[in-house]
């Protein structure tokens, strides 16, 4: 089976679901920031990592998933028309025509979406991110940094574009060897950075009650399965 006749298979099983994006109020009521749309596998309700992977080789590939993704997004801007909705774009889909030609479709609607730059294996650093950042503001998008402090969203990166983007992201997921005292030390760094820049913080991986009411006292949005229900 070639990579297209693969692609069409695998967006046949394809779903998604909403995650919010919540802040804890100081009467234990959540209100909903946006929601980042996810994908999933109806087979499994996971991670469809294959077709992910064949995104990121192909401009073909790529073409085909944003006509599902483009369908699905309509959706759910009209279901949700006051809430902003979080997609994630990784930076070799920002090297793709078809991904440039998706967002100036959605430009009319700008408002209601943010990028989300999620890592993947393609190098980050050097001036193609800071030009596909800039391409991104350009069309009145606003930006969101995924798994910042780790991997390749790197002080050096964030700090370079900070002015570019609205909120970055931080996941207690990814902190697997830590106490939880020590992970919401880095929570309270990577806050006061946000804040003395003016953007915010998601704290995603938030899984239970202890931990959404430590990190709301920290004044950060909040992201994870806890708030699923």
């Amino acid at each position: 089976m070639n990579v297209i006749d693969r692609t069409r298979e695998l967006l046949i099983d394809l779903d998604y679901t909403l995650q919010p994006i919540v802040i804890l109020k100081k009467d234990g009521t959540k209100q909903i920031i946006c929601y980042e749309l996810l994908l999933r596998s109806l087979k499994d309700m996971k991670v469809p990592l294959e077709l992910l992977k064949l995104v990121s080789m192909s401009e073909q590939v790529n073409t085909l998933f944003l006509r599902w993704k483009r369908d699905v997004l309509r959706q759910v801007i009209k279901k949700h028309s006051g809430s902003q909705i979080c997609i994630n774009l990784t930076s070799q889909q920002l090297s793709y025509r078809s991904t440039w030609k998706f967002l100036a479709d959605f430009k009319f609607v700008k408002e209601h979406i943010l990028i989300e730059i999620t890592e993947d294996k393609t190098p980050m650093l050097g001036k193609k991110i800071h030009t596909q950042l800039s391409a991104l503001r350009h069309l009145g998008y606003g930006i969101v940094l995924d798994d910042i402090g780790y991997g390749q969203n790197t002080y050096e990166l964030i700090k370079e574009n900070i002015t570019k983007v609205v909120s970055l992201k931080i996941s207690l997921l990814k902190l697997t060897d830590m106490s939880l005292s020590t992970k919401l030390l880095f929570v309270r760094a990577w806050k006061a950075y946000a804040t003395a820049h003016g953007v915010s913080l998601v704290v995603e991986g938030i899984e239970d009650a202890n931990v959404a009411t430590k990190v709301a006292k920290i004044g950060c949005l909040q992201q994870g399965y806890y708030w699923c229900a």
